[in-house]
């Protein structure tokens, strides 16, 4: 039984050494070329190497040169055909112009005493600040698109006393800014609204000027360019004799709590030239609440 196990042990070891070993003794492959091309994967040389067809690269330029020519034709319209238009935009973005106004002219009495005068003030102007600066004035209860500028506050030293002679000044309206009348005003300019002020305006008023300034990204001035000087409104003298009118106002104003009445009016004219010294009126009002910037 023993024999027979191993003659049948050394058949088997006699058929294995009939066929060629894959591998050496050290794991080298072998050099057989049937066996290498048993092991070798079943590729063509049409799958190797795929040749691109010619009519997609006509394809592919043909595109390109679309997206070329569209990118050309955008660049030129926005270069040449848009070009002044663009650089006048950039320009105001870069350059700006801010107004000086001009200050209204003073009205006087007879001997030179202030009727009507103006008085340092601020006016609001709107314009761009950066989102820091607008959260920051948005935090304290500001209004964050506003900027003070330098402007006059009309005052009348007599108030009622000279309401009815002097008037008084308001906003313009937006509706007054269409009429032809109101050419060059702007939108927050004072116009006289009755009396002197109203009579007068286009003597009072004067003639703004206007700054020329380049500003950065924020819109912070970097240096004056130009500057043109506000041409200030013409004085007025009037006939009236102001310490005359206080007095008169006065007398009208005590006579008519006497007899119980509100309204009365006193005239004072110069027997010499007929020239109006005295015009007082009652009820009155005071012309210094319609410049009050909160009216």
């Amino acid at each position: 039984m023993r024999t027979r196990k191993r003659k049948l042990g050394l058949a088997f070891k006699d058929e294995l050494s009939k066929v060629n070993r894959p591998f050496g003794h050290f794991g080298r492959a072998s050099k057989d070329p049937e066996w290498q091309d048993n092991f070798l994967p079943n590729f063509t040389p049409e799958e190797e190497t795929e040749k691109v067809s010619p009519w997609r690269l006509v394809v592919l330029a043909c595109v390109f040169l679309v997206v070329f020519f569209g990118l050309f034709l955008r660049l030129f319209h926005l270069q040449v055909v848009q070009g002044k238009e663009n650089r006048e935009l950039a320009d105001s973005n870069r350059i700006q112009i801010k107004v000086i106004h001009a200050p209204r002219g003073v009205i006087y009495d007879r001997n030179g005493k202030i009727l009507a005068e103006n008085n340092p003030g601020f006016r609001l102007k709107e314009e761009f600040i950066s989102r820091d600066e607008a959260l920051s004035l948005e935090a304290k209860g500001n209004r964050a698109t506003d900027e003070l500028e330098v402007d006059a506050i009309r005052y009348y030293p007599l108030g009622p006393v000279t309401a009815h002679i002097l008037g008084y000044v308001g906003q313009i309206s937006p509706e007054e800014l269409k009429d032809t009348k109101y050419t060059g005003y702007r939108m927050g300019d004072r116009i006289g609204r009755s009396g002197i002020e109203q009579v007068y305006e286009t003597f009072l008023r004067g003639k703004d000027g206007a700054e020329i300034i380049e500003v950065d990204a924020s819109g912070k001035k970097l240096r004056s360019l130009r500057k043109v000087d506000p041409i200030p409104g013409k004085n007025i003298y009037l006939a009236i004799d102001a310490d005359l009118q206080k007095v008169a106002f006065e007398s009208l104003k005590s006579g008519l709590e006497k007899v119980n009445s509100c309204c009365g009016a006193v005239v004072g004219v110069s027997p010499k030239n007929g020239e109006v010294l005295v015009l007082a009126s009652l009820p009155s009002f005071d012309g210094n609440a319609f410049t009050d910037p909160n009216f």
